[in-house]
């Protein structure tokens, strides 16, 4: 092989082939990575579903169609330079999909029970609330009411602002939850069993002997019940969420509490009572002396001996000590 030959194919070839196996190994790599996010991506994406975010949108335009914006006379949006409406409408949504649970407590005072505990359930049914639970106590003389009230998200505050008008505020509490992160972990966690359960089944299908299909199913089964508890405690959540609690406790103001004692007492003095009481107690105090005079009597001959033995003793020693003085 001559020398003009070896420089002028050669050489370049083997620098060319060089070359390409160094381009090839620098990207041969990030064709990986790619091909490997390319092969899961749309699996995961199809078991899992959208992303909570979506969800939580598309719940929302669902419960509450989003306003139209105004419209000109030429039927076109009226959009003002200078705003903007996706990053507005956007953070409206966000505010919207927070997750948030509202409790309100109070406790007023009312001369008149019943009818508090009746005008509560009426602002409740106004504002599209029931009446959860109800409950009368009496201590003593003292009148106090329970009711826990359950009214939508939207109309909590003014619910409370409604029931603390129908008597004296004594206290006012008010709670806010806030469970969208765990809203969204538990759907994660939901979708996560989901899928398990489906290669759970995939795999009881192809389980070739019975003690295999046997530890599927177990573990199916335990997988089963983990997603309904899961799907319980979410809805829960949700009932939580979209129905804010009022816990109202009523009581008797202290002057009528004490105005009540006075005239129960009152009401309970009976003269004929009393009297019956006293002639009663009369007649039992003189069967003691009775009873006490009757045993005196029987036994006479017992004590009657004793007694004048012990005064004819006292006499004798008194009449001794008197002649000793004298002499």
């Amino acid at each position: 092989m001559s020398k003009g030959l070896w420089c002028r194919v050669i050489l370049p070839a083997i620098f060319l082939l060089v070359l390409l196996v160094l381009v090839v190994l620098a990207v041969l790599p990030s064709f990986m990575r790619a091909r490997e996010k390319t092969r899961y991506a749309a699996p995961v994406e199809s078991a899992l579903g959208p992303t909570e975010a979506e969800k939580g949108y598309a719940e929302l335009e669902q419960e509450e169609p989003a306003a139209e914006l105004p419209a000109t006379s030429e039927g076109l949006t009226f959009a003002p330079a200078g705003v903007n409406w996706d990053a507005i409408i956007k953070a409206s949504l966000a505010q919207r999909a927070r997750k948030i649970i509202y409790r309100g407590y109070l406790t007023l005072e009312s001369a008149k029970i019943g009818k508090t505990v009746d005008n509560v359930k009426q602002v409740a049914s106004e504002l599209g609330g029931y009446v959860e639970s109800a409950e009368y106590d009496r201590q003593g003389e003292r009148v106090t009411a329970s009711i826990t009230v359950r009214v939508p998200q939207e109309n909590f505050h003014r619910a409370m602002n409604a029931l603390q008008n129908l008597g004296r505020v004594v206290g006012r509490r008010e709670e806010a939850e806030e469970v969208t992160g765990e809203f969204r972990d538990l759907r994660a966690r939901l979708a996560t069993l989901e899928l398990t359960e489906q290669r759970l089944l995939s795999l009881l299908d192809r389980a070739g002997t019975l003690t295999a299909a046997l530890k599927v199913e177990n573990e199916l089964t335990r997988v089963r019940g983990e997603i309904e508890r899961l799907r319980s405690y979410l809805d829960y959540l949700r009932d939580q969420v979209a129905m804010s609690t009022i816990a109202v406790s009523i009581v008797q103001p202290r002057a009528e509490v004490a105005l009540a004692a006075a005239g129960a007492q009152a009401a309970r003095w009976r003269p004929r009572k009393i009297l019956a009481h006293a002639l009663a107690s009369l007649l039992l105090t003189l069967q003691v002396i009775a009873t006490v005079a009757i045993w005196l009597v029987t036994f006479t001959p017992i004590w009657l001996p004793v007694a004048l033995i012990v005064l004819l003793a006292r006499r004798r020693l008194a009449g001794a000590a008197t002649k000793t003085g004298g002499e």
